[in-house]
């Protein structure tokens, strides 16, 4: 199909690549807007007026919920106050007693207290993913109260303020599973709702990091429907991705919700490109019909290249795991011609 309708997506990274690749048969010509750009995704032309949005982050979804942008998207209504504020997401589920759960937090106002309500080590956690154009960092994981403090001393010299963060209950040093539900969620429509579980299996480092290998595993948890009771409560339309935490013995608590298309959602391409699919509203009921991606593995394709190339032949046994079908975005030809590209100059 020859692309007739032009999309735009606000970054030129591993999600936007996945989604050009997953646009182009749907007859979307998808761009990035012209700039500075980390993958040689072509560039929109002056002037131009996108039909559709493609949001994978939370800056230009909110710039589409105010009305600063053309084209359609979803979802097209979405409570600003909750967008991107993991502290405000957490206290909005605490109002539903019957739903998940997030993780148990407190102002930074008690950071100082003699006797504090949490139990060492705490997590210094941000509220926000950005703060206009400044990326936080995850935060950091304090053992004791000189730790605490000595964190909170060091945030001004690197720019940051303490009201931008809060405290949260860390679960790290027991045995725990990260697991996510993501894919499409129709509150008008539910016949459409597309979704499936994934797990961990390898991060970009140690500590607080986001996934480099994740694989699609059975719903035992019934994360799903827990996600989905959320959504429907925001009478929610468009992707997202829902991160829980999973502890032996104790309840699945929710992370946090990615409103948007969210790095992994290449799993998807391995099953018909539903996802996609249902939000140009293109699905259709053998697709409705169609069961959700299983025993799928994704890869960062980035990662998995820089760790090729340090000779971590780990990575080759994570390939091999499980007999799974493997999704490696951006692929492994797209990141050598990738890096030729910037170390021509490409990238500015």
């Amino acid at each position: 199909m020859t692309p007739a309708v032009l999309g735009q997506t606000h970054s030129s990274w591993i999600n936007a690549w996945t989604l050009r690749r997953a646009c182009a048969p749907l007859g979307v010509d998808l761009r990035v807007p012209a700039g500075p750009r980390e993958l040689p995704l072509p560039m929109l032309a002056p002037g131009a007026r996108p039909q559709w949005q493609f949001f994978t982050e939370e800056a230009s979804l909110r710039e589409g919920l105010q009305g600063r942008l053309s084209g359609h998207f979803w979802p097209a209504q979405f409570p600003q106050d909750l967008l991107d504020d993991k502290w405000a997401f957490a206290q909005w589920l605490a109002e539903a007693p019957a739903g998940p759960a997030g993780l148990p937090q407190w102002p930074i106002d008690c950071a100082g207290q003699a006797t504090p309500p949490w139990q060492w080590p705490v997590l210094l956690k941000a509220r926000h993913s950005w703060r206009g154009e400044v990326k936080l960092p995850r935060g950091w994981v304090c053992r004791d109260a000189a730790a605490l403090q000595a964190a909170l001393a060091a945030l001004p010299a690197q720019g940051l303020r303490p009201e931008w963060f809060f405290l949260q209950a860390w679960l790290g040093e027991a045995p725990l599973r990260l697991l996510s539900v993501g894919g499409f969620f129709d509150a008008d429509d539910e016949a459409r709702n597309l979704a499936c579980v994934t797990e961990r299996l390898a991060g970009y480092g140690e500590g607080l990091s986001s996934s480099a290998a994740l694989a699609t595993v059975a719903d035992e948890l019934g994360l799903v429907a827990q996600a989905e009771a959320v959504l429907r409560r925001l009478r929610f339309r468009g992707p997202y991705e829902m991160e829980f935490i999973a502890q032996a013995g104790a309840p699945c608590r929710v992370l946090e919700l990615n409103p948007r298309f969210w790095m992994q959602h290449g799993i998807y391409l391995a099953a018909g490109n539903g996802l996609v699919k249902r939000y140009l509203g293109l699905d259709t009921d053998a697709d409705r019909a169609a069961p959700p991606p299983s025993s799928v593995l994704w890869v960062d394709g980035v990662w998995l290249w820089r760790r090729l190339l340090r000779l971590d032949f780990s990575v080759v046994r994570l390939l091999r795991s499980g007999g799974r079908r493997r999704v490696v975005c951006p692929s492994l030809p797209a990141v050598l011609a990738a890096s030729l590209w910037r170390l021509a100059g490409g990238a500015r």
